[in-house]
């Protein structure tokens, strides 16, 4: 059922119709292109020694060209890092995939299509998917300026405060030599580690 919801979600057609010599259809050929730009035959000539249940297929796509269109002028990629910045960290706990998938899927590729080198049409495709990544997935809490540690992207706001408290018992304890003190790092120490 997943793949049967798969291929409606993408709008695809099956297009293979050679059956294998037990008269079973066991290789797909997928595409969102009509009928008119898909030929499906079976291979005269195969590259390797037939299998008896995966017969040979020979398949042509024509895919058609939208009308050209001039040159725009090149821009970096969208979410490309700068000397100063570094690339998004996204936060998927946080994405509202419905809707992120349901952008995705309302895209048009024509601009991809139509731009005649890879790398004008790779900048393309990316500022194509970072505005939708923007739009439905928040970017994780970046590093305080001014702020001296760095902590890994998966540390929790939690898991900061524990590790703080516990330098700043041990601090305090170093300072005024209390035996209380280190305690409290310790009882720290234990609220990270089980974290």
């Amino acid at each position: 059922m997943e793949f049967a919801h798969l291929v409606a979600f993408c709008k695809l057609t099956q297009y293979n119709t050679i059956k294998n010599k037990y008269g079973n259809m066991l290789d797909l050929v997928l595409s969102s292109l009509s009928s008119e730009f898909v030929i499906m035959r079976g291979d005269m000539e195969p590259l390797v020694p037939e299998d008896a249940h995966h017969p040979a297929l020979g398949v042509t796509l024509s895919v058609p060209r939208p009308a050209a269109r001039a040159p725009a002028a090149r821009s970096p990629p969208a979410c490309a890092p700068t000397s100063h910045d570094s690339p998004p960290q996204w936060n998927f706990r946080k994405a509202d995939f419905e809707q992120l998938y349901q952008t995705i899927a309302g895209l048009t590729w024509d601009e991809v299509l139509a731009t005649s080198d890879v790398d004008g049409a790779l900048d393309v495709f990316y500022q194509k998917i970072h505005k939708c990544l923007r739009c439905h997935v928040p970017l994780k809490g970046q590093r305080r300026p001014g702020s001296r540690y760095h902590y890994p992207t998966w540390y929790t706001p939690e898991i900061i405060k524990n590790i703080q408290e516990k330098y700043t018992y041990l601090k305090k304890s170093k300072e005024v030599g209390s035996s209380a003190q280190p305690d409290r790092a310790a009882k720290s120490t234990n609220m990270v580690t089980r974290q």
